[in-house]
């Protein structure tokens, strides 16, 4: 029976065609993405999902260039490949250096990261990759204090807790380095099974992404990774199923424990989410997702079977201390070739309704101009949006927002302007926030007062940019951001940075 099973696994793997490896979703990759994908919302996709290349930014004389050049430009550093098997190699790095022109304390800022990645195709229907990451870095007051203040909560005497060392979005938890940086590593990966040309399962530890937006309101990128089971599944020509489960943790350390630490609270994240192409240009899709638990602070439980359940909003039926439990829409809508307008919305129910709303535009011949990119985004979410009455169960991994950076209580407006000239670029970015009974401590999960914040807060950034390899979006680059907390005259920045990266997923820094 066994070799039944090995050999009907070894004929279905030969009679596919395409890759499976997933797409990074580092903004640069998402852009590419949807000037050509009519469809796709939950992201990464894999290769085979959707018949897509790398076309924003081309170079226009490609051809010219001699064989080991666009290999060096468009290919991994290392290749190998046989029959029914490939495997890239290339190395991971961010060396930048930067002032904050307006701190007088004068210290220099850095970013020194090392890392690999590894792909690989194993028959055209299995796929994985890995990557390792090992960082030193100084970050600017600003986001040392943002970082600083979702670190690891640890319990003390008289049930109060202290907050220690620090997590950097996108990245890990980290401890002290040297005079006011951070030290910090971590590894992500995935796994991909094209089980038929209809169902593919994945499993890792990267992030996610739902939405065409910058941001998105239902599940972002912006938190760390957390090991997690999905399965896409198109079971009507224009229906899409995407089940995704995943394990995430509360930084709070048990206070009982037999190891050398308190291990933290663990919790469940459920996502149901149904896509329907109504016309081959708008896509609607209904978002089911709750954070269920797995036992409290000091003792660990088995999840509710609800949650393994494919069945949309069971979350909502159970009681405040079982889930917490957000409904959404999403929808796509490409008007041309070049203009896509994008959206959301999305509701929870805390003491009363909440509410987040998202509305976007892409344009990729702005005004008529070739390679001119421009996207225009408004987002609102209200003050306990993600907040949940049973504070371990609110919408966070690792103490970060799941969705929006900036958690709840705002109105942000986000402007992207793109200009490519062959491997030359040149973007500016522009965010205002206005902050309405905005509390920075409402996702942790314990009880952490702060004052309401009702202010405006800004971001400038223009970034000058040369890229070396598209692949890896290997680049050259400076930036200088200006950074303003109104009404406050002493919360300013402006930040100066050069260096050289590869830039495969987002490290969110404006909030």
């Amino acid at each position: 029976m066994n070799n039944k099973l090995v050999l009907l696994f070894i004929l279905i793997c030969h009679c596919a065609t395409g890759q499976s490896q997933l797409e990074p979703i580092g903004t640069y990759f998402k852009d590419q993405l949807y000037k050509t994908n009519t469809s796709a919302s939950f992201l990464p996709i894999s290769k085979n999902q959707e018949k897509w290349t790398c076309l924003f930014g081309v170079r226009k004389n490609d051809t010219l260039l001699p064989s080991k050049m666009k290999r060096f430009r468009d290919e991994h550093l290392i290749k190998v490949s046989g029959e029914d098997f490939k495997l890239e190699i290339s190395p991971l790095f961010n060396f930048s250096l930067g002032n904050d022109l307006l701190d007088s304390s004068n210290q220099f800022l850095y970013q020194n990261s090392r890392g690999i990645i590894i792909l690989g195709d194993i028959t055209p229907r299995f796929s994985f990759s890995t990557s390792f990451y090992e960082n030193q870095a100084r970050f600017s007051s600003y986001e040392s204090s943002y970082m600083s203040g979702h670190g690891e909560i640890y319990p003390t005497v008289n049930n109060q807790y202290n907050v220690q060392n620090a997590v950097v979005p996108g990245a890990a938890r980290t401890k002290p380095f040297k005079n006011g940086g951070f030290d910090y590593g971590y590894a992500i990966g995935n796994l991909v099974f094209r089980a038929t040309n209809k169902i593919t399962f994945i499993a890792g530890n990267n992030q996610q992404f739902i939405g065409a937006g910058y941001r998105s309101l239902l599940l972002s990128d912006n938190s760390i990774g957390s090991p997690y089971v999905r399965v896409d599944y198109q079971f009507f020509p224009r229906w899409t199923f995407n089940y995704l489960r995943s394990r995430l943790l509360n930084l709070v350390r048990k206070p009982n424990y037999t190891t050398v630490e308190g291990y933290y609270q663990p919790k469940g994240l459920a996502v149901n989410y149904v896509s329907f192409a109504a016309t081959n240009r708008l896509t609607i899709s209904l978002f089911d997702g709750a954070i269920w638990a797995k036992g409290d602070s000091v003792k660990t439980s088995a999840l509710n079977p609800l949650y393994y359940s494919p069945i949309p909003f069971l979350g909502h039926l159970v009681s405040d201390s079982t889930a917490y439990a957000i409904s959404g829409l999403n929808f796509n809508w490409v008007i041309n070739s070049n203009i896509r307008l994008y959206g959301q919305v999305a509701f929870a129910r805390w003491k009363k309704m909440e509410t987040a709303f998202q509305l976007g535009c892409r344009s990729y011949e702005f005004v008529g101009l070739e390679s001119l990119f421009m996207q225009l985004e408004y987002n609102q979410v209200s003050s306990h949006m993600y907040q949940a009455p049973a504070q371990f169960l609110s919408y966070s991994q690792y103490n970060l927002p799941l969705a929006h950076t900036k958690g709840n209580g705002f109105r942000e407006i986000v402007f992207r302007l793109n200009w490519r000239w062959k491997s030359f670029a040149v973007e500016g970015k522009s965010i205002v926030y206005q902050l309405i009974d905005h509390q920075k401590n409402a996702l942790l999960p314990i009880t952490k007062y702060s004052d309401n914040e009702n202010n405006w807060l800004a971001l400038e950034q223009v970034e000058l940019s040369y890229q070396i390899n598209k692949k890896l979006n290997l680049s050259v680059f400076s930036n200088l951001t200006y950074r303003f907390n109104s009404p406050s005259i002493d919360q300013k920045n402006l930040l100066l940075y050069f260096g050289i990266r590869t830039s495969l997923m987002n490290h969110y820094n404006d909030y």
